[in-house]
Formats: structure tokens, C-alpha cells, sequence
């Protein structure tokens, strides 16, 4: 059984906050909008905290499930506590704050989980492994993206290849209703609408906290 480690959780300083700023804003702006998505990550740290340890105990027997898993915890965080608010300027609303979501979501699993693995074919966003023998690959998409559907037909295979796995996790975040039918319709043309290791995340902008669920994650 795999047992989540609770002794190192990241401080907000201790992960880079990406410069999500646009090429006009004051000094002044940034700073604003800096400490708002400080204050915000300050208040996601703990909810994921309490997300992890209520999970404790799961029975995980590999990687592609513990990539599951976490990839289900960063969705219950970005849709039902609050996580969405990070982006609500659309200058955040990128991978790199995507990916900075899950630096904290990923913390406390006894699995090996390493950020922008690059193995001779370009970098893959996470990898979750135990030894050499099970590896999961984890990449984050935007349905926004122009390339979606190249990404979804070829750029998975090349990086499963790459890391010697054959399992990957694909999670994509929509900030529209238009975003979220443009994914599911290149999903069906795909013949990817219905894949389990395919979770859609959804940070659209709530309208009060009353609107947010409190549900438990699901694991499977």
C-alpha cells in the first residue's frame, strides 16, 4: 500500500510565480495581480493539504493510477475549491500556471513525480514513476490551443515513446463554454471522447462561493 509523505509541503516561495503579466501593466499592476495569486496559492496550499490527508490510506499499485489520482485531486481543487480564481485574468490563464496548480498537488506521494522530464524528444510536463519499470506520463493542455488536436494525435505517443512507457494522463482545462465544446468535439473526432486517462477540467469563472460544490474526489 502506498503511504503519503506529509513531511515536505512547498512554500509559496519556494515555487517560482511565472510572469503572467501583459507588456503594458504598470509595476504597480503587477504587483496587485503578484500578491493576489500569492494570497490565492496560500489558500489552495491547504485545501490540497486536507484533500491529500483525508485520501490517506488509498491503495495505490501504480503509476498511472497515482497519476489518475493526482490529476482528480488538482481537478476537485481547480473547480470546487476555488482553484479557478488563479485564472482570472486571461493572462493566467496559460500551462504555466496549469502546471503550477499541480506543484502542490503533487507533494506527499510516495511515487516519484518530476516536473519537465526532456528525453531527446522535448519535455513532458510530469512523469510519475517507481523504478524503471512503471512510469505514467503526465502532459497539461489547453482546449483554448490551436494545436489541441495535433497535440492530442501525435505529441503523447512521441513522448510515451521517449520515456520508455506505454501509459499517459491527459488533463485539459477549459476557461468557456465555446472552449468546452471546441474540446469535446475534437475529442469525438478523435474517438477520444469516452478515454479514462482524458479528465477535463473545468475553470470557468464561478459567480459566488455559493456556486462551489463540496464534493469528496473521486479516486477511480
Amino acid at each position: 500500500m502506498a503511504q503519503y509523505h506529509r513531511n515536505h509541503w512547498p512554500s509559496i516561495t519556494e515555487i517560482d510565480t511565472p510572469s503572467f503579466f501583459k507588456h503594458g501593466d504598470t509595476s504597480n499592476q503587477r504587483e496587485v495581480e503578484t500578491n493576489r495569486i500569492i494570497e490565492e496559492l496560500s489558500i489552495l496550499k491547504g485545501e490540497v493539504k486536507q484533500l491529500i490527508n483525508s485520501s490517506a490510506g488509498r491503495d495505490i499499485q501504480s503509476s498511472y493510477e497515482e497519476a489518475i489520482y493526482r490529476v482528480k485531486v488538482l481537478k476537485s481543487v481547480i473547480e470546487d475549491k476555488g482553484g479557478f480564481k488563479v485564472f482570472k485574468m486571461q493572462e493566467n490563464q496559460n500551462e504555466a500556471m496549469f502546471q503550477l496548480l499541480f506543484q502542490f498537488v503533487k507533494e506527499g506521494s510516495a511515487w516519484d513525480i518530476n516536473a519537465e522530464v526532456n528525453n531527446g524528444r522535448g519535455p513532458v510536463d510530469f512523469t510519475v514513476s517507481r523504478g524503471s519499470k512503471d512510469k505514467t506520463v503526465i502532459e497539461f493542455k489547453l482546449a483554448k490551443s490551436t494545436k489541441l488536436k495535433q497535440n492530442l494525435q501525435h505529441q503523447v505517443e512521441v513522448y510515451k515513446k521517449a520515456n520508455d512507457t506505454d501509459k499517459a494522463v491527459i488533463a485539459i482545462l477549459y476557461f468557456s463554454q465555446m472552449e468546452y465544446l471546441h474540446l469535446t468535439t475534437v475529442l469525438r473526432e478523435l474517438n477520444l471522447d469516452s478515454a479514462e486517462n482524458i479528465i477535463l477540467i473545468d475553470a470557468q469563472q464561478k459567480l459566488s462561493a455559493s456556486n462551489i460544490k463540496k464534493t469528496a474526489i473521486p479516486y477511480r
